[in-house]
């Protein structure tokens, strides 16, 4: 009876493999059969360029106006200048130099390994939070204290600033 026992035994891995190979194979079923898309609803669709840029497209006489430009014509030369965006022309512009005395300091935060923020305001402009090292305009932050920040000015000199107090 022990030796019934034995095959018994010996018959579990084979099973084991033989159920591993079919959940296999079932797998790979899956994985190449291909299921029809659902039918789109009606309404739902919207126009590809309008859902990828989130912009209308541009309109045909733009485009026919660039196609009779023909960018790819054998007498059309280089421009002497570089196409910039916008954005990059504004970030290209040297800093503007700012009157001194019309930064303000609204606070400033101070973190324990010697970094930290200020938080300035220059008259006529939304308040800015600048980071030790950062720029306002053409002074450059180079450390804050509690209520202080020390900007570095394109001349090498040192101006502090500090918290107007209220009602001072």
């Amino acid at each position: 009876m022990s030796a019934r026992r034995g095959n018994a035994w010996r018959a579990v891995p084979a099973l084991v493999v033989a159920a591993g190979c079919m959940l296999l194979a079932g797998a790979g079923w899956r994985a190449v059969r291909l299921d029809r898309l659902p039918e789109p609803r009606a309404g739902a669709a919207a126009p590809l360029a309008e859902v990828a840029t989130g912009r209308p497209p541009y309109p045909v006489q733009r485009v026919m106006a660039a196609v009779d430009r023909d960018p790819f014509h054998a007498e059309r030369r280089r421009p002497a200048e570089r196409f910039r965006l916008p954005e990059d022309s504004a970030a290209a512009a040297p800093p503007q130099r700012m009157d001194l005395a019309r930064v303000r300091l609204i606070g400033t935060g101070v973190l324990p390994d010697g970094g930290g923020f200020a938080v300035c305001q220059v008259a006529g402009a939304s308040p800015l939070l600048v980071r030790v090292g950062g720029s306002l305009g053409d002074l450059v932050l180079r450390a804050v204290a509690p209520g202080r920040a020390t900007f570095t000015t394109p001349a090498g000199d040192s101006l502090v600033v500090s918290v107007s107090q209220a009602g001072g």
